[in-house]
């Protein structure tokens, strides 16, 4: 944690914010993991082909597309 002075006495340590690098770390190893577990499942053909969610290069009106093949 890295204290970031606000403004005001700088005696007062509620004059300090708290900067945690630990959430850039996170978002980094989130980003990570993502990218491994959709190159997994794309590459293992697992999703379904009308799954839409959280996939890049489709939408709601892919699923919807997609949900009109199926029904005729």
């Amino acid at each position: 944690m890295f204290p970031i002075f606000k403004g005001g006495s700088k005696e007062d340590p509620s004059n300090y914010r708290p900067i945690f690098i630990f959430n850039s770390i996170s978002k980094i190893f989130e980003q990570h993991v993502s990218t491994q577990l959709h190159e997994f499942l794309k590459r293992n053909d697992i999703l379904h082909k009308s799954q839409s969610g959280f996939r890049l290069g489709y939408s709601c009106q892919t699923a919807l597309i997609n949900m009109d093949d199926c029904i005729g």
